[in-house]
């Protein structure tokens, strides 16, 4: 029994179950109509906040959201990537403009300070994390708290609709 190797499958796993439901919503949307899907959610004039924390190396997601419901919608977007080559990597991506703020950072919970250590898996980011600790090395990353970058960039969470991506290798727990 390998844990290490177990890990890396259980990662591969959700990461498939991931691409199929984003498939499947790619599927819906196209039928539907990217304004229609979220006609009932988003009120009129209302901004779509769409937060990605661990946009990993492409920002797929970040780069979807734009794509789909920016030509539609008042989109802003927040991307956060700890890894520094991957930040590099997806900024380049996402080619950010106006309503794009994109942070090289590990967003934390309160009492974290300015830095944290990112323990790295040499599975190409898959599994790195500032919980789990393999036995690998770590890097030192700058840290932030989601609700001070909202509440700084003029967020309304009472008026906006917030769109919330977690791909943090367990630290969304």
């Amino acid at each position: 029994m390998n844990p290490e190797l177990d890990a890396r499958r259980d990662v591969k796993a959700r990461m498939t179950k991931a691409r199929m439901a984003a498939k499947a919503l790619r599927r819906r949307i196209a039928a539907l109509g990217p304004g229609s899907v979220l006609a009932s959610t988003v009120p009129a004039g209302a901004r779509l906040v769409y937060v990605d924390i661990g946009m990993h190396k492409k920002a797929l997601q970040l780069r979807y959201m734009k794509d789909v419901f920016g030509r539609v919608l008042s989109l802003h977007t927040f991307g956060f990537e700890a890894h520094p080559d991957y930040f590099r990597e997806a900024a380049a991506a996402v080619r950010p403009g106006p309503g794009d703020t994109l942070l090289h950072a590990a967003v934390v919970g309160p009492g974290q300070g300015q830095s944290v250590r990112l323990n790295l898996n040499g599975g190409e980011g898959l599994g790195d994390s500032i919980v789990r600790n393999r036995g690998g090395q770590g890097i030192d990353v700058p840290a932030v708290r989601l609700s001070e970058i909202l509440n700084s960039s003029g967020i309304d969470r009472s008026d906006d609709v917030v769109i919330l991506r977690m791909n943090i290798e367990g630290a969304e727990l």
